[in-house]
């Protein structure tokens, strides 16, 4: 997979990268820049960017649904939507090195900024709704 970083920190958000991978496509076509936030819990069904080592001992980073197994969590699946790719990919959860949340997507650069500004609204609404405002 590559991927470029666009942005780092958001708005305060999270960090955007733009991917040149198909896997999953038709809901993330190729091109699109995805938001992440570090930080943010990964349950089972979430999109996620994850990088692991794979069986020749080197970083390989993929976008890919995550399944967890709650009766089982030494392991958890990454599947593409792309039925090009292979259905899914087992992997030790040890194995890997980072998991980080996408919160959104967007396939042109107005699509990107008009969903950053909803995504700092909300996030703004949460900190308010938390802390109140000053």
């Amino acid at each position: 997979m590559s991927i470029e970083s666009f942005f780092d920190d958001c708005d305060g958000i999270g960090d955007a990268l733009r991917i040149f991978d198909d896997s999953m496509e038709p809901i993330i076509p190729e091109g699109s820049y995805i938001l992440t936030k570090p930080g943010e819990e990964v349950e089972s069904g979430d999109i996620v960017v994850a990088g692991f080592i794979d069986v020749a001992g080197g970083l390989r980073i993929v976008i890919r649904r995550i399944i967890i197994d709650k009766n089982d969590i030494t392991f958890v699946q990454l599947v593409p939507i792309n039925p090009d790719y292979k259905t899914s990919v087992n992997i030790v959860l040890e194995r890997f090195k980072f998991l980080i949340k996408v919160i959104g997507y967007a396939q042109t650069d107005f699509d990107f900024y008009s969903n950053l500004r909803e995504l700092t609204e909300k996030e703004q609404e949460k900190t308010e709704s938390k802390y109140g405002t000053e």
